[in-house]
Formats: structure tokens, C-alpha cells, sequence
């Protein structure tokens, strides 16, 4: 998928796999994924889901800076 040159799907999907991640318990995978899916996200301009992944990591991983 990496190299599938489509970052938006790719986001969604890391988006996708941290959630899972972190419902299952797993902060390791989970808060990684959804950091990499945050940063493709606000490199694309994609706000609304780059603050819904924002709000996720602010109950997982602490502070961070918000998304412009």
C-alpha cells in the first residue's frame, strides 16, 4: 500500500489500524499508526480528519500540536 502512490488511502488506513490497535489494548501499534496517519493527513490538507485523529492521540499519547 506504501507504494501504491495513494496517501489518502493509506492515511485512512493507518488511521484504521491504530484504532483497532488501541481498542485492543495496544498503544504501541496503535499510537504510531495513528501519528503517521495524522502527519500524511495534514501534508494532504485534510483537516476534518486530521482533528479527529488529533482528539484520539490527546487521550493516548499525550500533548502534540494541533493540525493547522
Amino acid at each position: 500500500m506504501r507504494t501504491a502512490n495513494r496517501p489518502l488511502l493509506l492515511a485512512l488506513a493507518e488511521e484504521r489500524l491504530g484504532r483497532a490497535a488501541l481498542e485492543a489494548g495496544d498503544r504501541q501499534t496503535g499510537v504510531p499508526a495513528l501519528e503517521r496517519a495524522l502527519d500524511s493527513l495534514v501534508a494532504l490538507g485534510a483537516a476534518a480528519p486530521a482533528r479527529r485523529i488529533q482528539a484520539v492521540l490527546e487521550r493516548y499519547a499525550g500533548d502534540r500540536p494541533a493540525p493547522a
